[in-house]
């Protein structure tokens, strides 16, 4: 038995007892009994020690593992490219981390102590509401939510909810993950400060993207109501919105560049008093006319036909392509007055797009 061990002093002690009683020439039948006894229960305890030292081992390793496990866990959720929150019973953030700090453009130990749907925009919070009562009662889902970041700004997310494991305390706890819907789909999405001609061409892949993307949800959604419900709910999660999450990614990502492409070609577009000016010059446009320029300056290259620009410029089927040619020769006019770079273009079979030089 180790020296270190508490239970060895006493051992000791027996020891030397036994020893003593060994020198007499006559031991009475009960000191034979008690010391045969007290052998027995030496080793039972040598034992008992020995199978407690090894489970103490056990116990000492089961907790640093544990404690690699969560400090793993921690690294994951401070260092995931996604935003992670756990929110309390009150929908208060109990945790953040660095990605959702930067999602909504603050340190994420502020974030801590607020309440979710603070940091929601005005226009997401019924959702939020509907997927937090969802979390709490153990249902997990998904929504696409329009968030506060700051300065002054909003920023279009997916979130994942789901009920987290019982806490120590016994209080519920929802864990968010928040995928940033404007944030580059393709690592080589750059183009240089002021080079219009490059967002240009990402304006129109995007463009291209969204229409494909468009076209495969249509057919997904087309499908549905043939299917049984089982098959439905599994097109449902499986297919649509998927489709739905990337749609709305892709978008984001569009509206972006066009936005970056209006500022660089230097257009400003006033949709209040109907003012649409280029450098130093203006001209009024009526509200169809503005609709139809903002329409073919996000997808400059691309020709529409009238009927196309019915019903996608104006969302106005009911009127006639003959009013379009008359709004299209309005806003050349007016283009032309205010010397813009680009051409107002009319190609038979194909329709109408803004060409930029």
């Amino acid at each position: 038995m180790d020296d270190e061990l508490p239970l060895a002093p006493l051992f000791a002690d027996i020891a030397r007892l036994q020893e003593k009683a060994g020198l007499a020439g006559y031991r009475h039948p009960m000191l034979e009994d008690a010391l045969s006894s007290l052998d027995r229960s030496v080793e039972e305890l040598q034992v008992a020690s020995e199978e407690l030292q090894v489970k103490n081992e056990e116990l000492l390793l089961a907790l640093a593992n544990l404690e690699d496990e969560r400090q793993r866990y921690r690294d994951l959720f401070d260092m995931a490219a996604d935003g992670y929150l756990v929110t309390d019973a009150r929908d208060a953030v109990v945790e953040a981390n660095r990605a959702a700090g930067e999602l909504l453009g603050r340190p994420a130990e502020s974030i801590l102590g607020c309440r979710l749907i603070d940091l929601m925009s005005a226009g997401s919070r019924q959702e939020f509401l509907r997927g937090s009562r969802a979390a709490r009662s153990g249902r997990a889902g998904e929504a696409v939510l329009m968030m506060n970041s700051r300065p002054d700004g909003t920023r279009l997310v997916h979130a994942r909810y789901r009920r987290q494991d019982e806490t120590r305390d016994g209080e519920p706890r929802t864990h968010w993950t928040l995928m940033d819907l404007q944030r580059p789909v393709l690592e080589s999405e750059t183009a240089i400060e002021g080079d219009a001609s490059l967002s240009r061409r990402w304006l129109a892949i995007y463009e291209e993207v969204v229409s494909v993307t468009e076209a495969l949800l249509d057919s997904a959604t087309g499908r549905a109501p043939s299917l049984s419900p089982t098959a439905r709910r599994h097109l449902e999660e499986t297919e649509v919105r998927p489709l739905a999450v990337r749609l709305a990614h892709l978008r984001a990502r569009r509206d972006r560049w066009a936005n970056r492409h209006r500022e660089e070609v230097g257009l400003q577009i006033d949709v209040v008093t109907g003012r649409v000016g280029y450098q130093g010059r203006s001209v009024d446009m009526t509200r169809r006319e503005q609709q139809l320029l903002r329409f073919l300056l996000e997808r400059p290259g691309t020709f529409y036909p009238a009927r196309a620009l019915l019903v996608r410029a104006w969302h106005a089927s009911y009127l006639s392509e003959e009013q379009v040619r008359t709004y299209i020769a309005r806003v050349r006019r007016k283009l032309a007055l205010l010397d813009v770079p680009c051409v107002l273009v009319t190609r038979r079979q194909q329709g109408y797009a803004l060409i930029f030089d």
